[in-house]
């Protein structure tokens, strides 16, 4: 409106001439005007609608973890695993978008463990894996019991290296979950995790940590779903 009042009042000072150019031209400026206020406000409210329907796409899940965590021992029977488990929620794992930490707990007198998180994101469905960590090393022993005990588990441990306080662990990894979308993924899950497991008669001897219960049939094992997510 101010810019209508300034134009008006150049038409009436102007000579004839010059008051009869601008008041040819007011039409056209005031459609500009409209137009662009008519433009700001279509802009305005597209931006609302989107953000709406941002908001509104945003997947939010919560997950309880239940399993148990076994080895196998020289004999070839299975035995509780003691570890320290982790639940995180995946990103992409770089340095700015690290893996979202949501629970942890260490394994119970029979490998029982229970875990808990949620996540909420607007760009994809929330995705969420297992971290385990077996003592290798105490600072005041030589190696820990589960190493000897459990078959692998030494070749494992051999190549990490002790943390600032002397303690020497062997990481790894369950993408229990792998790909959530289109509504896959469940709100519970009740994992049977296994480190060295072998298949039945003479089977395979899968390395490191493989599990059953989450999204793949039957177990997933660590060349599928225990690589570093």
């Amino acid at each position: 409106m101010l810019l209508l009042r300034l134009l008006i009042l150049v038409a009436l000072i102007a000579t004839p001439l010059e008051g009869l150019v601008y008041l040819a031209v007011l039409p056209i400026g005031v459609g500009i005007i409209v137009g662009s206020l008519f433009l700001w406000s279509a802009a305005g409210f597209g931006g609302l609608v989107g953000v709406a329907y941002f908001i509104k796409s945003a997947k939010h899940r919560h997950v309880t973890v239940n399993g148990t965590m076994y080895c196998t021992d020289n004999d070839g029977q299975l035995q509780p695993l003691h570890a320290h488990v982790y639940l995180y929620e995946r990103d992409w794992g770089y340095f700015w978008d690290n893996h979202d930490y949501k629970d942890q707990g260490l394994t119970k007198d029979e490998g029982q463990f229970e875990l808990k998180g949620e996540e909420k994101k607007y760009t994809a469905t929330p995705e969420f894996f297992l971290q385990a960590d077996i003592l290798c090393k105490h600072p005041h022993k030589t190696v820990a019991p589960m190493v000897e005990r459990c078959q692998g588990l030494k070749d494992r441990c051999r190549d990490n290296s002790r943390n600032d306080n002397g303690f020497k662990w062997a990481r790894f990894y369950h993408r229990f979950e792998m790909d959530p979308s289109d509504g896959r993924g469940r709100p519970w899950y009740n994992l049977a995790c296994t480190f060295g497991f072998k298949e039945p008669n003479g089977g395979k001897v899968w390395n490191g940590l493989s599990c059953t219960g989450g999204l793949k049939d039957g177990r997933c094992s660590e060349e599928e779903c225990g690589r570093d997510p």
